[in-house]
């Protein structure tokens, strides 16, 4: 990515957070009351029964540092039990967008799914979208997708292929406080994976446009980008979005989830084995070796992000994060977690991997991909 490319990856990030002092009462912070008074289930691990939880107990949970996933209104019982399943060993498989003023002088509070502003921010996104499509693109189309669980939308951007096997890119854009409706900027979670998915439309929203004279050649396969909501309690969004897609039956070859990409003890490129497919992160290592770009391995635990959803559903996730450790970054939760923390090289050089990627999957027959002995370029 060209220097102005990145500076203006930055500059987006600064359109999700308010660097200034918070203050004691921020417009949009008032918590929506539809969820307050009612008790959601919830599982911590695979052993986990499950406990039925208030709002207040989630954000003790948050607190403590303890993962979960809301399996409320999952019904699914291959769904269920999917989450209820402990990982398998896969070790051997371990081989700026402009600033915006408009929404940066709005001062987003908090992307809490319960906050005012956290719809707001799909609002933005969604915005942000069209305007791609408006100026670059038309065939790339996009849309909202509302949420029983919150209030909050999640938002999905679509490039149509020849065929149906769709590759999806996601990133959750909500952010949350360990202190309940505390300052949550969250920049690097996730306000990066978010500006780096948005950089990745709009790239291939450009690489694939065409003049108005001439026939439009469709990749492979069709590309979605999802910007998934409240995926801080309990991965909503993606649970809901994923299990649509496994009762209509589409065909999700590949999900490539981005969660905290602006901060890094390494100068690699972490690859989760949890909640993972195996032989998609196989060919994810091929495409980085081949572009010179390192990688590592990680655990990260249980309900550790939105990939878990795609796993849960039977689809192949992989999950790309910038940390060895993803809950490293000790900022993150906190009033802290702000744009001056983002790391430069370490934005860039997962925004570079994850375009190698996007290139290789968007034209590939990703289900014959995974072979030590691909050729992937």
């Amino acid at each position: 990515m060209a220097p102005t490319r990145y500076i203006a990856v930055l500059a987006a990030l600064a359109s999700f957070v308010a660097t200034s002092p918070a203050p004691s009462h921020p417009k949009g912070s008032r918590l929506l009351t539809r969820t307050d008074s009612t008790l959601r289930l919830v599982k911590t691990s695979p052993a986990d029964p499950g406990s039925w939880v208030t709002d207040a107990d989630k954000d003790a949970l948050i607190e403590d540092g303890v993962r979960f996933i809301d399996i409320t209104d999952i019904k699914d019982e291959e769904v269920l039990e999917m989450i209820s399943t402990p990982d398998h060993d896969f070790s051997q498989y371990l081989n700026t967008l402009d600033l915006n003023a408009d929404l940066a002088q709005r001062g987003f509070w908090s992307r809490d799914h319960r906050v005012e502003n956290g719809t707001k921010a799909a609002e933005w996104i969604l915005e942000s979208i069209e305007r791609i499509v408006a100026l670059v693109n038309p065939h790339v189309e996009s849309a909202a997708f509302a949420h029983n669980a919150t209030k909050q939308p999640s938002v999905i951007a679509k490039l149509p292929g020849a065929t149906s096997d769709i590759v999806v890119f996601g990133a959750h854009f909500d952010s949350i406080s360990r202190k309940p409706g505390g300052y949550a900027p969250g920049a690097d979670d996730n306000a990066s994976g978010t500006v780096v998915l948005l950089e990745l439309l709009r790239t291939l929203a450009e690489k694939t446009s065409h003049k108005e004279t001439e026939p439009w050649k469709p990749l492979r396969n069709t590309v979605e980008f999802h910007f998934y909501a409240a995926e801080e309690v309990g991965l909503l969004g993606s649970s809901e979005i994923f299990y649509d897609y496994k009762v209509k039956n589409k065909t999700v070859v590949a999900m490539l989830n981005h969660d905290m990409l602006g901060f890094s003890s390494t100068d690699k490129v972490s690859l989760g084995g949890d909640k993972i497919d195996p032989r998609l992160t196989h060919v994810l290592r091929t495409i980085a070796k081949q572009r010179g770009i390192a990688t590592l391995s990680f655990s990260c635990g249980y309900a550790c992000s939105d990939h878990a959803s795609a796993h849960n559903n039977k689809y192949p996730a992989a999950f790309i994060t910038a940390d060895r450790d993803p809950t490293g970054n000790d900022r993150i939760h906190t009033d802290k977690d702000t744009l001056e923390t983002i790391e430069k090289e370490t934005l860039e050089r997962h925004f570079q991997f994850s375009l190698a990627a996007l290139e290789v999957l968007s034209n590939a027959n990703v289900t014959k991909l995974g072979r030590p002995s691909d050729d992937l370029m």
